[in-house]
C-alpha cells in the first residue's frame, strides 16, 4: 500500500477531540522480549517514549541479602495500542521485539496485569517469601512423576521455589529438585 494511501487513514483516525480516548481503549497489555539484563532500561526508554510499561521485580533474601530480581527475566509488559503505536515499541533501545506466536502478538489480560499488580508494592516489587519448610521435614511429592515418594528436604528454597530432597529410592539415597508447590508434610 502506497504511503500517500496510509497516512491521510491515520491522520483522519487520531483527528479530533475524542482521538486520545480512541486510543486509550484501543490498548492492551503485550509481552516485550528484551535485551540480556536491559529490562529496567528498555522500561526507562519505554517512559521517554510516553509507553505505559511495567516490569515485575521479586524481591527475595539470600544469604542475608536482599536480592531484586526481574520476575520475567527478558521481558517486560507494555500498553500500546498495537495498530499505532507497535514501531515506537520495536524501535525502542533496550527492546528485541514483540512476543508473538505465528505472527500475532497475543494481547495479556488485563486480570492478569492486575493480579501480578496486586501483589506489588509501590516500587513494583512482588516479595517472594518460600513456604516454611526447614530442613529435616518429612515431606512427599504429590505431584508429577515422583508423586506419593516421601523424603527428607536437605536445604531450604531457593529464588526459584525449589528444594533438594534426600530420597530412599531402591535402597539408596537419591538427591532430587523439585518445585515447593509439589510437596505437603508427610
Amino acid at each position: 500500500m502506497p504511503i500517500e494511501q496510509v497516512e491521510p487513514m491515520r491522520t483522519e483516525a487520531l483527528a479530533g477531540a475524542g482521538a486520545s480516548a480512541g486510543v486509550a481503549a484501543l490498548r492492551a497489555w503485550y509481552v516485550v522480549s528484551t535485551h540480556a539484563r536491559r529490562e529496567e532500561f528498555a522500561v526507562a526508554q519505554l517512559h521517554q517514549r510516553r509507553v505505559d510499561a511495567w516490569l515485575p521485580r521479586m524481591a527475595y533474601e539470600r544469604r542475608g541479602r536482599r536480592v531484586v530480581r526481574p520476575l520475567f527475566p527478558g521481558y517486560v509488559f507494555a500498553r500500546v495500542s498495537l495498530a499505532l503505536e507497535s514501531a515506537r515499541v520495536i524501535w525502542t533501545p533496550g527492546v528485541r521485539r514483540l512476543v508473538t506466536f505465528e505472527g500475532e502478538a497475543p494481547a495479556v489480560p488485563d486480570a492478569a496485569i492486575d493480579f501480578l499488580r496486586s501483589r506489588a508494592d509501590d516500587h513494583g516489587l512482588i516479595d517472594v517469601t518460600p513456604r516454611p519448610l526447614p530442613v529435616g521435614r518429612r515431606v512427599r511429592i504429590t505431584t508429577g512423576p515422583l508423586a506419593g515418594l516421601v523424603g527428607l528436604i536437605e536445604n531450604p528454597p531457593d529464588a526459584r521455589g525449589r528444594v533438594s530432597i534426600l530420597m530412599d529410592i531402591l535402597r539408596r539415597h537419591t538427591r532430587v529438585s523439585v518445585d515447593v508447590a509439589w510437596l505437603e508434610e508427610a
